[in-house]
Parts: structure tokens; sequence; C-alpha cells
């Protein structure tokens, strides 16, 4: 009896892991160049491939782990050196003339340190797992993330 309670909640773990998988997958074709999005997946494609299974697949979706956190570093670092100025303008009529002028400046969406911070420490685990060897871009790529975010539980 317990072995059946035990398989049958294996069972629901792993059609749960499916489906957050399919969920992750489906949000990051919808906006494929959200850097967040890409994490998301990349963390769902390493939760499934630490699942038990066969040692073939398991490795696919590492491999699809590892170019997921890519992409997703890869993105998150291009929002952030790709910030832009938006400068609201409000236009006003001085001296019967139009004058426009702005009342304070917002910069575009930024992510978060934290965020940014997640994705080096995966992409560099995930690198890691690769290469017995952690090379020292890697590890530079750790510190950085740990610089970032301190409290990184990944890193």
């Amino acid at each position: 009896m317990a072995d059946i309670d035990r398989n049958t909640s294996e069972e629901k773990s792993d059609e749960s892991n499916e489906d957050s998988l399919d969920k992750a997958r489906n949000a990051v074709v919808c906006n494929p160049d959200s850097g967040a999005l890409w994490l998301y997946f990349a963390k769902e494609l390493t939760q499934a491939a630490s699942a038990p299974g066969s040692d073939a697949t398991n490795s696919e979706t590492l491999l699809s782990a590892k170019e997921a956190a890519d992409k997703a570093l890869i993105l998150l670092q291009d929002q952030i050196l790709n910030a832009c100025l938006i400068t609201p303008r409000r236009k006003a009529v001085h001296n019967e003339k139009l004058v426009e002028y702005s009342e304070k400046s917002v910069v575009s969406a930024i992510p978060s340190s934290s965020l940014v911070s997640d994705a080096m420490s995966l992409a560099s685990w995930l690198h890691s797992m690769e290469d017995e060897d952690q090379s020292r871009a890697d590890a530079a790529l750790l510190q950085e993330s740990l610089m970032l975010d301190p409290l990184n539980e990944v890193a």
C-alpha cells in the first residue's frame, strides 16, 4: 500500500513538473525577448533534468537549460546596457510660444540585481557541470553574481 502511495505521489510530482515546464516554455514562446522568462524556463529545465529518468534525456535537458540560462543572461545584460532615458514631454504656452518641458526623467525598465545575479550564477553553475575544471570566466561570473546579490542561494 505504501508503494502505491509513493508511486502516486511521484506521478503527481512528474505531472506538476511537466505542467510548469510547459507553462515556462509557452511564456518564452509568447515573449521571446524577456530575459526574466528565459531565466524561469532555464530553472524549470534544470529541475526537469535533475528529476529521475533516462540519462540521455537528462543530458539533453541539461544542455537546453544551459542554452536558456545563457540566453537569459544575454538578454538581461542587454537590458542593463541599453537602458534608455525616457523624458516625458509636456507642452505649455509661454509668451504666446509653445514650449516643451519635462518635469522628471524616467529610465526604461532595468532588471533587478537579484534577477541578473540568478541568471549569472545559474549559467556559471550549468557550465561548471559540463566541465570538471571550472574556467576563470565562470569563476569570475560567479563572483560578479555574488557581488550583485550576496544572498543569492544558487551562487
